[in-house]
């Protein structure tokens, strides 16, 4: 019995460091199109990144719904605080919902391999035929 639960306990150990650390930022939430603040990442580079996109209230005269992810390798550590904040031009991620997902009102994309240690969210388009325009938020969880 002794050993069984030394042999368990030694396999545990080693399976710990394995596991997979996660974290999720909310980098948006607002109605009009413009860029979100950006996040640090506090763990090691994260290179794989979900992200959601939920509209909350009237969504019925809602025609298009674009956003952009950005990011860079920066850490207030290693870059200047001008450095930190420079982002290229083109998206890591640019998608625009379906008539599908605007009236689900919910959203999610999967971005692959590619490390970063800050990202920002942008609402790139919201267009609303009338009547109340929705609020969207951008929600990204990295994983290592």
């Amino acid at each position: 019995m002794r050993v069984t639960v030394w042999v368990l306990a030694a396999i545990i150990s080693l399976l710990l460091p394995l596991q997979a650390h996660a974290e999720t930022y909310q980098l948006y939430s607002d109605n009009v199109t413009g860029d979100g603040a950006a996040a640090n990442v506090s763990k090691k580079d994260f290179k794989f990144w979900t992200c959601d996109m939920a509209l909350s209230g009237d969504v019925s005269n809602t025609t298009a719904v674009s956003v952009g992810i950005t990011g860079n390798t920066c850490s207030p550590i290693d870059c200047s605080p001008s450095e930190l904040d420079t982002y290229s031009p083109t998206w890591v991620a640019l998608y625009s919902l379906t008539p599908t997902e605007i009236a689900g009102k919910m959203a999610s994309i999967t971005i692959i391999n590619v490390p970063l240690r800050r990202i920002r969210a942008s609402l790139v388009t919201l267009t609303t035929a009338s009547g109340p325009t929705p609020r969207v938020t951008i929600r990204c969880m990295g994983v290592q």
